[in-house]
C-alpha cells in the first residue's frame, strides 16, 4: 500500500488543507483536512477481510467523513453462481452491513446469477464502486477505518482503490 497524503476534488470543494502523516494540527484551528491511501491492486478472498485501511488522529471534535471508491473487477462462469460484498467500518473483517438485514449501514453487494454469460478470463467486467459513511471523533483520538469485504464463486479484485478520510469541524448534520 502507498500512503499518499493529498487534496482530492472533495476536499478542495471544502478548502481542505493537505497534511501530511495524520490529519495534523492544522485542522485544530478550524480548518478541514484530509487524509487519503491508494493502491493499484487488490485481490478479494472468500471469507471477510480487510482490503484497505487508513488510521488516522482526530485533531479537534468533530466529523469524520471517510469515502471508498474504485472499481470491482470479477471474473464468472457460466452454470456457476457468484457474488461479492464491500462495506466500511471501524473493525477489520467486519461484514455485517453485506447482510441485507443486517444492519443499516452503507454496503455494495452483487450476485451474479448461475445464466450469466462467461466473462473474458484476465479481463472480466468492471464495476465501480463508492462507499461512504461518517463518525463522530474527538480530538486526539487515533481512529482506522476498514473497507472489508468477501467473494464467493469467482475471481474479483479491486482496481485502483482508495479511502479518503476527511475531516470536519463539528457535527455533520
Amino acid at each position: 500500500m502507498i500512503l499518499i497524503s493529498k487534496c482530492s476534488m472533495t476536499a478542495a470543494m471544502f478548502g481542505a488543507v493537505c497534511l501530511c502523516g495524520s490529519i495534523g494540527a492544522a485542522a485544530a484551528s478550524g480548518e478541514v483536512a484530509v487524509k487519503e491511501v491508494r493502491s493499484t491492486w487488490i485481490t478479494v478472498d472468500d471469507h471477510p477481510e480487510a482490503l484497505e485501511s487508513l488510521e488516522t488522529t482526530a485533531p479537534a471534535d468533530g466529523t469524520m467523513l471517510v469515502t471508498a471508491a474504485g472499481s470491482v473487477n470479477y471474473e464468472s462462469t457460466n452454470g456457476t453462481v457468484g457474488n461479492y460484498c464491500l462495506t466500511l467500518a471501524q473493525a477489520p473483517r467486519n461484514v455485517e452491513a453485506c447482510e441485507p438485514a443486517g444492519s443499516t449501514n452503507v454496503a455494495v453487494r452483487n450476485y451474479i446469477a448461475a445464466d450469466f454469460p462467461t466473462t473474458e478470463s484476465g479481463v472480466g467486467m468492471l464495476q465501480s464502486y463508492t462507499l461512504v459513511r461518517t463518525w463522530s471523533v474527538q480530538a486526539g483520538h487515533s481512529y482506522s477505518f476498514y473497507v472489508n469485504g468477501y467473494q464467493g464463486g469467482m475471481t474479483v479484485s479491486l482496481f485502483q482503490p482508495s479511502i479518503t478520510a476527511l475531516f470536519v469541524p463539528g457535527k455533520l448534520p
